[in-house]
């Protein structure tokens, strides 16, 4: 039985309200969600899509990072660029 969603680029941080619109519009014409979840000061995220199988979504998640990277929303090492990780004062 194939998943109805295709799961992939999980990654930690969380993007810049700015790089979040670009990522969520590149995401969409990909015909992909851009999706994340914030617990305990940490944020992840993902892109999902529907699951075709293979080669289709590898092919889907190559597209998508050559756009992103397009778009300078990638780092050095081909990830999701984000913000600096900022440490609440707990005093």
């Amino acid at each position: 039985m194939i998943n109805n969603e295709f799961l992939f680029g999980g990654g930690s941080g969380e993007p810049t309200k700015t790089n979040r619109e670009k990522i969520n519009r590149i995401a969409k014409r990909n015909e992909c969600e851009f999706h994340e979840i914030e617990n305990n000061q940490h944020c992840e995220h993902w892109f999902g899509t529907r699951n075709y199988g293979e080669p289709t979504n590898s092919q889907t998640a190559k597209e998508l990072y050559a756009d992103l990277g397009k778009a300078g929303l990638l780092d050095e090492r081909g990830r999701i660029k984000t913000m600096k990780i900022r440490k609440r004062n707990t005093k």
